[in-house]
């Protein structure tokens, strides 16, 4: 079967099957340790059903949605899949493509095999970032500079951090915690002062790719 005719999910499933490797494929396939968290998820979107609608006009439907300060056709996107370019030549590159041409967000792997930089250019445009963070915070800053200085969203940078802290903060509430130790030091209750010292970000101007 060719891709163009796959119908759904497991068509392109026994395709990618029968075209990758086996290590590859299982990279792609599988889930982490038991797969535990793989195995729940498939249970939950197999529990989502369409509710049909008869004799209502649907001819100005819209699942435009704002991430971010920014417009998107649909609260979907691509998310990071590590090292794309396994399954695909430059597929991390026709990902952001298709995203692009879609107006849909595209999440780039820190294990991409594509560099941030040549994807914000030739996709027209630079990709959201997603940081694994290692146990060396000045790696991690330059790590995030280089992100920024690709063109990556300053707004979307700001906004996913104070988002990620107020989850947090709701998740320790929740525990009776008022702070984590994480990696040796990664406190999550600060002063605007103490925080800028775990993380001083110089965050450039946004720019146009």
């Amino acid at each position: 079967m060719k891709a163009a005719r796959a119908l759904n999910i497991e068509d392109l499933r026994r395709i990618a099957r029968s075209r990758l490797p086996r290590v590859v494929y299982d990279y792609l396939e599988g889930g982490s340790e038991d797969g535990v968290t793989l195995k729940a998820n498939r249970e939950v979107f197999e529990t989502i059903r369409f509710s049909p609608r008869t004799l209502i006009d649907v001819s100005k439907r819209s699942q435009k949605v704002t991430l971010f300060e920014r417009l998107y056709e649909s609260p979907i996107g691509i998310a990071p899949m590590g090292a794309t370019g396994l399954f695909w030549h430059d597929g991390e590159v026709a990902l952001a493509h298709a995203a692009r041409s879609a107006n849909l967000p595209f999440v780039l792997s820190t294990h991409s095999f594509v560099p941030l930089e040549r994807l914000a250019w030739e996709s027209g445009g630079p990709p959201w970032f997603q940081l694994y963070l290692p146990r060396e915070r000045e790696t991690a800053r330059a790590m995030v500079r280089r992100a920024l200085q690709a063109g990556c969203e300053e707004a979307g940078a700001r906004r996913a951090i104070q988002l990620l802290r107020a989850e947090i903060d709701r998740v320790l509430a929740l525990l009776g915690c008022s702070a984590i130790d994480e990696l040796g030091a990664a406190h999550v209750r600060m002063a605007p002062k103490e925080a800028a010292s775990v993380l001083p970000l110089p965050l450039p101007k946004l720019r146009t790719v």
